[in-house]
């Protein structure tokens, strides 16, 4: 190659390497804009945020909001090792738990979010809820980026309001056991009545407001106390292979007679067999509940169905009536406890708006669900379960 062409070749691969360092020089200076930009906007946030390196999880950077929330000075967070200054000695199992169930998560989905306590610098402790995402650092590597918001009001509110909700199942239980003897007693003492009133004028009309109303209260408390015990976590559900075509059966004869006096048609329309795993007990005190409501709300001469199918995975009841139907702004809050619509006002229908709290909870212990519609054009409600059927043997 002549000297002139190397001189030429040499300046060309100058000028290049020239343009790759201003390129370079460019994309760095860009980057540290970047970071300043997010530096800038991290240090003027609300809530308190910290980087901590993966490797030895300290303190590379703290905002001034964390800064005072834990009770620090400016830059003196920075170096410390995170768990020691933030972490309180106490911790108990269910913090435990919570702290390796999100570094976990961290580990294997690069973010996670839960919450804690947090030592401040006095040796207090407030709750946090904490964000962390992992994120590459230009300067520090593989860094934890966490957000930490203050929620000691807020928690503190959850623990009032958990507090009153067990006061509360337990005054339920307690009033319930106070009520159902002497209302047991009372029913037992009925039937006592019945068996020596024989020729004595109106007495057995009078034996039968006596039951009606003693078993109507009876009800409310056995409800009380399926609420109390959900609420408590007691709620106990015995499940083995059962018939749920026979369970039905039996359900709607025994309803049978209050459908009659109400002046209604109940109707069934069960195949046979529907083995699943359930409470055959629990089960009947869900179709009772329903037809109950449906006797209630259905005008004289109405009709109640009950019909019961299959498909190879499920079986599915429902229950229709002949009554008003469900308002659409109610049926979100259907199955809340203590929910009475406008209907149950209007109607003057008798319940405290507990059973079908209760039905929903059996059935969701037996890993079904329930829901509630009405039909445009026919009205009238229909309530629909689904339960898994047991696997063919």
């Amino acid at each position: 190659m002549r000297t002139q062409d190397k001189v030429k070749s040499s300046a060309g691969d100058r000028g290049l390497q020239q343009l790759w360092q201003e390129e370079r020089s460019a994309g760095e200076r860009s980057t540290l804009e970047t970071l300043d930009l997010r530096g800038e906007i991290i240090a003027n946030m609300g809530e308190g945020v910290c980087l901590v390196t993966v490797g030895n999880e300290r303190i590379v950077f703290a905002n001034p909001s964390l800064e005072r929330m834990l009770g620090y000075g400016p830059g003196e967070l920075v170096g410390h090792f995170a768990p020691q200054v933030m972490m309180p000695d106490d911790p108990t199992p269910a913090e435990q738990a919570a702290r390796e169930e999100a570094r976990k998560c961290l580990q294997k989905q690069g973010n996670c979010t839960y919450e804690g306590r947090r030592l401040r610098r006095d040796g207090t402790t407030i709750w946090c809820r904490t964000t962390t995402t992992t994120f590459e650092h230009p300067r520090y590597g593989e860094v934890w980026v966490a957000v930490q918001q203050d929620i000691t009001e807020e928690h503190r509110a959850r623990e009032v309001a958990a507090e009153l909700e067990r006061a509360k199942s337990e005054f339920l239980s307690s009033i319930s056991h106070e009520l159902r003897t002497p209302l047991t007693s009372i029913l037992g003492y009925a039937a006592l009545l019945r068996e020596d009133s024989e020729g004595i004028p109106e007495a057995g009309d009078y034996i039968d407001v006596i039951e009606r109303n003693a078993s109507r209260q009876l009800r409310l408390v056995e409800d009380l106390l399926s609420i109390a015990r959900i609420q408590a976590g007691e709620f106990e559900v015995h499940r083995c292979p059962v018939d749920l075509a026979e369970v039905v059966r039996l359900g709607v004869e025994a309803m049978r007679p209050a459908a009659k006096e109400a002046g209604l048609r109940l109707e069934s329309d069960c195949v046979p067999p529907a083995r699943v795993l359930g409470d055959a007990d629990r089960l009947d005190q869900v179709l009772a509940n329903l037809l109950s409501n449906a006797i209630k709300f259905t005008p004289r001469n109405g009709r109640m169905t009950v019909r019961l199918r299959t498909t190879p995975e499920e079986a599915i009841l429902t229950v229709t009536d002949t009554g008003p139907g469900i308002q659409p702004q109610e049926r979100a809050r259907l199955f809340e406890r203590l929910f009475r619509g406008e209907d149950v006002k209007r109607l003057q229908v008798s319940g405290a708006g507990l059973g079908l709290a209760i039905a929903r909870s059996i059935i969701e212990a037996h890993e079904g669900t329930i829901q509630a519609r009405t039909d445009p054009d026919c009205g009238g409600a229909t309530f629909e379960l689904t339960l898994p059927l047991l696997e063919a043997e």
